[in-house]
């Protein structure tokens, strides 16, 4: 069994558009797999405090 865990970012405008839903939207998308659900949370875990410093800031 492979077990999945994905990210994805609202779509905001570039800067040449006003609405989110332009086809020139930008969004963002990450995914993870793997075997072992234990394995998936600690990958998942790494690497969003490596991305997202700021949301695991404990100060």
């Amino acid at each position: 069994m492979t077990f999945t865990a994905r990210v994805t970012s609202g779509s905001f405008p570039s800067k040449s558009s006003s609405k989110t839903k332009a086809p020139d939207a930008i969004g963002a998308a990450h995914q993870w797999t793997a075997n072992d659900p234990t394995v998936l949370a600690e990958r998942v875990a790494r690497d969003l405090k490596t991305l997202l410093p700021h949301l695991t800031d404990q100060t």
